[in-house]
């Protein structure tokens, strides 16, 4: 029996500015999650509500410069104040 398959991804998350409406709130997950999928990645809310996602590419396998070309979105994002993305990552091992 072989290994599973890695599957690389990437776990993110990002804070919205002070003084933003909460009513762009929804504007703006649905922005990422837009930039995401033109970039070919695919998000899995970890805590929607905090904005934590699990970010995988297409075909299950995201690149370091996938990984890079979605944190530069978000930094271009002037209503959202800090994002933090980790390492490029093969998800199925258990940590």
């Amino acid at each position: 029996m072989s290994a599973p398959c890695p599957r690389f991804g990437f776990h993110l998350a990002f804070t919205i500015a002070p003084g933003i409406p909460e009513s762009r709130r929804g504007v703006l997950g649905a922005a990422f999650l837009a930039a995401a999928a033109a970039y070919g990645l695919a998000c899995e809310a970890r805590d929607e509500e905090s904005l934590q996602w699990v970010v995988t590419g297409d075909g299950l396998q995201a690149t370091e410069s996938d990984r890079q070309q979605l944190i530069g979105w978000l930094a271009r994002q002037p209503e959202i104040a800090s994002h933090r993305a980790g390492p490029l990552t093969d998800l199925t091992e258990r940590v």
